[in-house]
């Protein structure tokens, strides 16, 4: 029944709202999604952003506040969750391996390495040709300003 009424009550308001205000509630919920998969559901509840943080981003058109107070406000919060959830982090991160393991055993995965290893290789072939232009033109105006 909260819940429920909870839910009305966010519909109705973001019926009223700015497209930037609903914006700042979207980003929000994606840090709450993000802290609650890595930290858990009471790290989640217990998150709350720094008011001069939505009060910048609603009038400064989208841009994140990078004040002093709130990065560190937020930095305390990431540090608090690191010291007392890490028994859920580390469930998370185990999590992870597992589906990665899962994954490179899977006959998708197989069937697939040898197309990831040309796009490597052909990846580090452009990273390796743009690095010795680079390196050619820094040779080049160095004689040119001789």
């Amino acid at each position: 029944m909260l819940h429920t009424v909870l839910s009305m009550l966010i519909f109705l308001k973001r019926n009223y709202m700015t497209n930037i205000e609903r914006f700042w509630l979207d980003l929000i919920d994606g840090r709450k999604h993000h802290i609650q998969t890595l930290y858990g559901t009471d790290a989640m509840q217990r998150y709350r952003p720094h008011p001069m943080e939505r009060e910048y981003f609603v009038n400064n058109n989208g841009h994140i506040c990078n004040h002093p107070e709130v990065l560190n406000y937020n930095r305390r919060f990431y540090d608090y969750c690191e010291e007392h959830y890490q028994e859920q982090k580390q469930r998370y991160l185990q999590q992870i391996e597992a589906n990665k393991r899962n994954y490179e055993a899977s006959s998708s995965y197989k069937t697939l390495q040898r197309e990831r290893e040309e796009l490597v290789s052909y990846i580090r072939g452009i990273t390796v040709r743009d690095a010795s232009k680079k390196e050619t033109n820094s040779r080049t105006t160095k004689k040119e300003s001789r």
